[in-house]
């Protein structure tokens, strides 16, 4: 079994007792997130919570994967879930943006429609996609079904997944649709050329496919292996799933595969072309404000964490190269790294910091420093930030080879 990169040592108290106001009076905590995510790892360091357990047959799992992470990754999505009501005004406001596309005449809608074979028909397709979604969340039949109907935030999740990939595919035989969907691939395969090789080709995208077919079906939720299950993550799902994590293996010295590692990272089906797909097609057919595509974008990647299909960073590292947010130069600590991510409104609910404060799961990540880990080969010819031009795109990000090498504008 993998020996865990883990180690009593690097765990230490991260953050300094200085108290809030003096912080803010020498300009170091800026915005209201900052003074919220401040507020949380000091209410969590000062938390009283289970011990960590240093066995090393315990602490990662046959794929080398850190239990402690993989189990808090699954608690955290397992919250969203339970409440996932927080998702829906603005997954509410993407179904609806969708449906104006679709029914509203728009030299956009043309351009896709002009793009297909002279047979398609774009009624008969979304029939086909609500007919495929009604069969997985029964009742889901149509656009007006999400308004009336419980919020459910996976079927939302496979609405989406269904319009990108039988509607939004793009021909790139069509001059019209490749320039709708410039830097879109025409399939799901992560290893479509038109998309960023850094992050999705065979050799880069962390993992290996192992060939066993389709995945084993499960009730559970997360991403943590059948053996090292607490009770409460198993049945969760009323309907049995079919988490693609069992049909691949990491993918050591691939780049994704030595991103995560470096920060200690669970690789469990290599970069998420879901999350591609969501801003390469979806967000591009439709207008919504910031604060519902970042929303969208940690819904969808809690939906796939609760479901089996990726971890929170395989999807994190995709939206990061579309410029949504950036990655913290110098993150404290693993949870610090975490929350950077976590909208917040999310940060400010109370079901959220009930879970930060009282879930034994998180303690260990906050505890975590990870200055201890080592760079990967592939990080260490990059040049040093300061001698970077500050530039963004698919040859920017080729060229440079590295995803912490950007930083966004002052």
């Amino acid at each position: 079994m993998p020996k865990s990169p883990l180690d009593p040592k690097n765990f230490i108290s991260p953050l300094s007792e200085i108290p809030l106001d003096s912080l803010e009076g020498q300009g170091l905590l800026t915005t209201k997130k900052e003074k919220r995510l401040y507020e949380l790892e000091q209410a969590i360091l000062q938390k009283k919570t289970q011990s960590v357990s240093f066995s090393d047959e315990k602490q990662v799992d046959s794929k080398g994967n850190l239990i402690s992470v993989c189990l808090f990754e699954s608690y955290l999505s397992k919250c969203a879930l339970d409440n996932q009501g927080i998702f829906k005004e603005s997954f509410l406001a993407m179904v609806t943006g969708l449906e104006l596309f679709f029914k509203s005449p728009s030299p956009a809608l043309d351009q896709i429609i002009q793009s297909k074979p002279p047979r398609f028909d774009l009624n008969r397709e979304l029939y086909s996609i609500f007919t495929c979604l009604n069969t997985e969340y029964p009742r889901y039949d149509s656009f007006e079904s999400f308004k009336e109907l419980p919020f459910n935030l996976s079927a939302c999740c496979y609405l989406v997944k269904l319009i990108a990939d039988k509607i939004l595919k793009p021909d790139y035989s069509s001059p019209s649709s490749q320039g709708m969907f410039a830097g879109s691939p025409d399939k799901r395969s992560p290893y479509s050329p038109w998309r960023p090789a850094l992050l999705f080709s065979e050799a880069n995208r962390g993992v290996i496919d192992i060939g066993k077919g389709r995945a084993l079906p499960t009730k559970s939720i997360g991403i943590v292996e059948e053996p090292f299950q607490p009770r409460d993550l198993k049945n969760y799902f009323t309907n049995k799933k079919y988490p693609s994590m069992a049909i691949y293996r990491p993918n050591e010295d691939s780049f994704v595969g030595q991103w995560l590692r470096k920060r200690n990272l669970p690789i469990i089906s290599g970069s998420s072309g879901s999350t591609e797909l969501l801003f390469s097609r979806i967000f591009k057919v439709i207008n919504l404000n910031l604060e519902y595509i970042n929303m969208i974008n940690i819904g969808q990647t809690f939906d796939m964490i609760a479901q089996g299909h990726h971890s929170f960073f395989e999807a994190i590292l995709v939206a990061e190269f579309f410029n949504l947010g950036h990655f913290p130069t110098k993150p404290i600590n693993l949870l610090s790294f975490y929350l950077h991510w976590i909208p917040l409104s999310i940060l400010e609910a109370p079901w959220f910091e009930e879970f930060i404060l009282n879930n034994p799961n998180v303690q260990p990540l906050a505890h975590y420093d990870m200055a201890a880990a080592e760079l990967s080969p592939l990080e260490q010819n990059t040049p040093c930030e300061g001698s970077m031009p500050r530039e963004r795109g698919y040859d920017a990000l080729l060229r440079i080879g590295s995803i912490d090498s950007f930083r966004r504008q002052p």
